[in-house]
């Protein structure tokens, strides 16, 4: 009993701090990219935050349970308890925050919007590949006068500017962000599709939400065996992060609506397509169990006397 107080204690933490966190990230994120713009773009607050709280919501969900299985493993607590107190405190955390957002009224924001403040002062020289826009007026005036310096040719001034349709040219994005590399632009689109999918699950009703994160929930508590693979746990985690990070892209893959429509053709079962998804992490996760209690009787058996 005392091991599943820590148990639990240790994910709520873990939940509590990376929440905010990675919602924060997700926030500053927004914010950055619309003050790229010119002029700079309206930010609704409170959407704004509620949005990056339901693209955190999977973040913390998926990094809790890692840490906490990899803890689980670490204090060689027992492992069917482990599974099982993981996957209801992932289970209750989830469904009671990610509904408190679902349902949240925009009206109750205080502050409504708000305008970031526009980069740069007359002279900004913005760049789109070979071509560039220098802007003579404030940036905050998008129709100011303008030069736009265009490989072999002469420079164009134009006094007003003229419409995209005309002149071919629109005003780039402030280029003072660097490219995020590969790897962490699929991960934060992976989280985003992952967070769509709770919003549509929950668009239709509990039932079809509860069904669809009990699945994914049983699966990554499931993935315990994984962290105990080899005898150094910074390795484990490493195989953990690897083993998530597939549950993470196959859950991707599972929710086009092209791949769910090849499932229930080849398998000539006229079965909803909501729960396609939830049945392959549920026998997935099935077969991660069965694995981990086959291998648990070899080893019982070779220590045997």
């Amino acid at each position: 009993m005392k091991s599943l107080t820590r148990l639990a204690l240790f994910f709520s933490v873990w939940f509590a701090v990376i929440l905010p966190v990675a919602s924060a990230i997700r926030y500053l994120h927004g914010w950055i990219d619309a003050v790229r713009h010119i002029p700079a773009e309206t930010i609704e607050i409170f959407a704004s935050l509620i949005s990056a709280g339901q693209w955190a919501l999977p973040v913390a969900l998926y990094a809790s349970v890692l840490l906490t299985l990899a803890y689980s493993v670490r204090r060689s607590f027992s492992g069917p308890l482990s599974i099982l107190c993981v996957f209801l405190l992932s289970v209750g955390f989830t469904t009671g925050i990610f509904l408190g957002l679902f349902y949240a009224d925009s009206s109750l924001a205080l502050p409504g919007q708000a305008a970031p403040p526009a980069l740069g002062t007359p002279g900004l020289i913005l760049t789109q590949g070979d071509t560039a826009v220098i802007l003579l007026d404030d940036p905050l005036n998008p129709s100011g006068s303008r030069v736009i310096a265009v490989p072999n040719r002469p420079l164009m001034y134009q006094k007003v500017p003229a419409g995209p349709v005309r002149s071919g040219f629109t005003l780039p994005l402030i280029p003072f962000k660097i490219g995020d590399p590969y790897f962490m632009t699929s991960l934060f689109i992976d989280f985003s599709l992952a967070a769509g999918q709770f919003r549509d699950r929950l668009s239709e009703g509990l039932i079809p939400f509860g069904m669809y994160l009990g699945a994914l929930c049983f699966l990554l508590s499931s993935l315990r065996c994984v962290l105990e693979l080899t005898s150094w746990p910074l390795a484990n985690v490493f195989l953990g992060i690897l083993a998530f990070r597939g549950v993470l892209v196959a859950g991707t893959f599972l929710d086009s609506g092209e791949v769910r429509q090849f499932i229930k053709v080849f398998l000539k079962v006229d079965i909803p397509q909501t729960i396609i998804t939830p049945l392959v992490f549920c026998g997935a996760a099935l077969l991660v169990i069965l694995y981990t209690v086959l291998v648990n009787l070899t080893r019982g058996r070779r220590t045997a006397p």
